[in-house]
């Protein structure tokens, strides 16, 4: 819902607080967007740029967690049934185990051939963002 301000009595104006709380924004058939109170089947990226602002700010500032989807709940179900119909999870876990076993397997090798070298062998450091 708009924010909204109000003058009580030649008072400075106040900030109205939101009647909808983020929980409730996200529902069934709809999200609420919590800035300006428009109704959508899912908050976009383009529509929050308009606000100024990110997923990811829009989330934190009303304390979604970054996993929650910013979707109707019905749009979000839709999509797991359909990646699971397609067997998803499934070729997902045989992929991992599959880069898994490839990575093992290239480490025991690069060991293998330092020992016989008898060289140090670099390990690249991990290239993961720290912000």
């Amino acid at each position: 819902m708009p924010k909204k301000l109000i003058e009580i009595a030649g008072e400075a104006p106040t900030e109205e607080k939101p009647v909808l709380r983020p929980a409730d924004s996200i529902q069934t058939d709809k999200v609420i967007c919590l800035e300006c109170g428009k109704e959508m089947r899912q908050l976009s990226t383009k529509h929050l740029v308009a606000h100024g602002m990110s997923q990811k700010e829009y989330r934190k500032k009303y304390g979604f967690s970054m996993r929650t989807p910013l979707s109707a709940k019905s749009l979000t179900k839709a999509r797991i049934k359909a990646a699971q119909k397609r067997g998803l999870p499934e070729k997902l876990q045989k992929y991992i185990e599959a880069r898994r076993q490839s990575k093992t397997t290239v480490a025991a090798k690069s060991s293998v051939s330092a020992a016989e070298t008898g060289k140090k062998v670099k390990r690249r450091a991990s290239r993961r963002k720290t912000a």
